[in-house]
């Protein structure tokens, strides 16, 4: 959030406004426009009349270009007066036009009670909300609402920028026969599963590795570790989840089969997670409840 020196109580774009607002007189906004239109037009031309009161002799040729004069000094203080009126507005589209570019709200005045200061201090409020809802939608658009692990889309923009520091294991991870879980006792017990299976495996894995949901009851796994030791840790997470209870009262057993390749140099990582998914598949064969490594065909 952008914020004016706290030294600065007055915005130096405000100029006059500030200044008026400061002496709270006039009190609203439009009798600052009454005050400025009545001194920058008025005032000269009290002027002239008073300097042709005091005028013994006038003539058409000696008022007339004062008077002019006049009537030119004032037009311009009114437009300059009221240029510098509307800096409260200005002030508010801009904050306006940078929250829609950066997403960033302004710290506006809040001090200011005419209808002026009200608009300042509706625009910081507004845009403030919609920066706490905007950062809302974000972490929900990257996050999966069950499990609390990134989703697929998120996880796919993770993968892109990853870039060096790629994992030396991707890992696909399933339930085994987790529709029969829906089936037998209801999407909402399903649904505590993988929540509890996504805690399990936010408090399992380290810091530099994580989990994604990839989809239904499908999880990517990204290893920074030998393949040896992310079977490792795979088999110690599946022995956890085979101790464990899920659904709360349904006390289910589950257990998962996991598919793993190594990342190989250069290669992308789009690549070594089709070698893991095809793994996984050899697990689901093989009896499932199991980790597989990736073996090239033949």
């Amino acid at each position: 959030m952008r914020l004016f020196p706290k030294w600065q109580r007055h915005p130096p774009s405000l100029g006059l406004y500030a200044r008026l607002a400061a002496r709270n007189r006039p009190r609203s906004y439009a009798g600052k426009f009454f005050a400025v239109a009545f001194v920058t037009l008025q005032l000269p031309l009290l002027a002239l009349l008073a300097w042709l009161l005091t005028t013994r002799t006038v003539d058409r040729d000696t008022w007339l270009l004062p008077a002019l004069a006049a009537l030119l000094a004032g037009t311009l203080l009114a437009f300059r007066g009221f240029r510098q009126l509307v800096a409260p507005i200005e002030l508010a589209a801009q904050a306006l036009r940078d929250f829609l570019h950066d997403g960033t709200p302004a710290a506006l005045p809040q001090h200011y009670r005419d209808t002026a200061g009200r608009l300042l201090r509706d625009v910081r409020y507004v845009t403030a909300a919609l920066a706490r809802e905007r950062g809302e939608l974000e972490k929900l658009a990257q996050s999966d609402f069950l499990t609390g692990l990134m989703n697929r889309r998120a996880a796919d923009r993770a993968l892109h920028e990853i870039e060096g520091a790629w994992p030396r294991c991707v890992g696909m991870l399933d339930i085994d026969r987790f529709k029969s879980v829906n089936d037998r006792h209801g999407h909402g017990v399903g649904d505590a599963v993988l929540a509890e299976l996504g805690d399990l495996l936010r408090a399992s894995l380290r810091e530099s590795d994580w989990a994604a949901r990839w989809g239904g009851e499908e999880f990517l796994l990204l290893i920074h570790a030998s393949l040896p030791d992310a079977r490792s840790a795979c088999e110690r997470l599946r022995a956890r989840v085979a101790e464990r209870r899920f659904a709360g009262e349904a006390r289910l057993r589950i257990s998962f089969s996991v598919g793993l390749a190594e990342v190989e140099p250069g290669c992308a990582l789009d690549s070594a997670i089709e070698r893991a998914d095809a793994a996984l598949l050899v697990a689901k064969r093989n009896g499932r409840d199991r980790v597989e490594l990736y073996a090239p065909a033949g």
